[in-house]
């Protein structure tokens, strides 16, 4: 009887510790989900940002009576574009970094969770191996 107690703790530990690492893996899933997720929010902002600002270029332009595609105004509005552009490039850059290493660390923890739960297997087949059972 107490071999069976101490072969099941020993599974019950090692699916524990292989469960917890799943866990974390999916912890760091979310958060990489939630980066992602503030990407396109963020995108968003900045899309109407560009875009009221270069409403107000135009209308400031046209009630000069000057083309808002010709000269200094398209000179204007293509700057503020390239400034979204450049904007938007280095968040989208800063955030795949971070979910990279998310995800990298998600894998890590998972494979943590099974190496402490083979690691506690084998233990306790030593520990079982050298206990006197009579």
């Amino acid at each position: 009887m107490a071999q069976a107690a101490f072969i099941a703790s020993a599974v019950i530990g090692a699916a524990a510790s292989a469960q917890a690492g799943k866990q974390q893996k999916l912890s760091y899933k979310m958060q990489a989900d939630a980066q992602d997720q503030a990407l396109k929010d963020r995108e968003l902002q900045r899309l109407q940002k560009l875009r009221k600002a270069q409403s107000s270029q135009r209308a400031y332009w046209a009630g000069r009576g000057v083309s808002g595609t010709e000269g200094s105004a398209a000179v204007i509005s293509q700057q503020s574009r390239l400034g979204y552009q450049l904007e938007a490039g280095a968040d989208l850059s800063s955030t795949g970094r971070e979910i990279q290493r998310l995800s990298s660390a998600g894998s890590a923890a998972e494979k943590a969770g099974y190496m402490k739960a083979g690691s506690s297997l084998l233990s306790s087949g030593s520990t079982y191996s050298q206990t006197d059972w009579t």
